[in-house]
């Protein structure tokens, strides 16, 4: 998986170079 990758759990090595909104959202998924 290449860097920067949020998964759909927000738990790919990338999740935190994304915004946490976008990546809390897709953990409450």
């Amino acid at each position: 998986m290449p860097p920067g990758t949020v998964t759909a759990l927000g738990i790919g090595p990338g999740r935190s170079d994304k915004p946490d909104a976008v990546a809390g959202e897709l953990r409450l998924v």
